[in-house]
């Protein structure tokens, strides 16, 4: 799983905003839940 907030480097991609920070996190054998449903258990989607 890899998540991703901040400056999206704009200039390459089309974006009319930036950032002046970029926050990477990445992990393996996350528990994922969104909206009280649970998407990835153990690093596996279950979606």
């Amino acid at each position: 799983m890899h998540i991703a907030s901040g400056n999206l480097y704009g200039a390459h991609r089309g974006a009319d905003w930036s950032s002046s920070t970029h926050t990477d996190v990445a992990g393996i054998q996350f528990d994922i839940w969104v909206d009280d449903e649970q998407s990835m258990s153990g690093g596996t989607f279950l979606i």
